[in-house]
């Protein structure tokens, strides 16, 4: 499983979304090229409403 959010973790205060553990870490500024070539080769893409998941729709992921 990998994770390719750009940051690990993204919140304030006590609500913060952190990469879930036993993750591969790809976060991070990565080129767009990268995270559509991720996708392009993943089985399947779990996410909220984003431009990351308009991506992967765009993709077939």
């Amino acid at each position: 499983m990998l994770c390719i959010d750009q940051h690990r973790e993204h919140g304030t205060g006590e609500f913060i979304n952190a990469m879930p553990e036993g993750c591969e870490d790809s976060t991070g500024n990565r080129p767009l090229e990268e995270r559509v070539n991720l996708l392009m080769h993943a089985d399947f893409f779990v996410r909220l409403g984003s431009g990351l998941s308009w991506l992967a729709w765009a993709v077939g992921s």
